[in-house]
């Protein structure tokens, strides 16, 4: 796994498979409790766990401009 953000969300669902809540996990993250619970409930699925823990590609958006405009 690479990045920040997986490493984090695993970091998490291990904590609070130890006893850690949402809200001290949103506090040691800096983030919101909704966060938490959406990183935890990715986790609880029957796909693997790199697939789980990352972000799904996202394709470039076309700029609203023209390079002319």
């Amino acid at each position: 796994m690479e990045g920040k953000k997986p490493t984090e969300r695993l970091l998490a669902a291990i904590a609070y498979k130890n006893g850690v809540t949402q809200t001290e996990l949103a506090g040691w993250y800096d983030t919101g409790r909704r966060t938490i619970y959406s990183w935890l409930k990715r986790l609880d699925t029957d796909e693997p766990l790199e697939q789980a823990v990352t972000d799904a590609k996202r394709t470039e958006r076309n700029s609203k401009l023209s390079e002319l405009q």
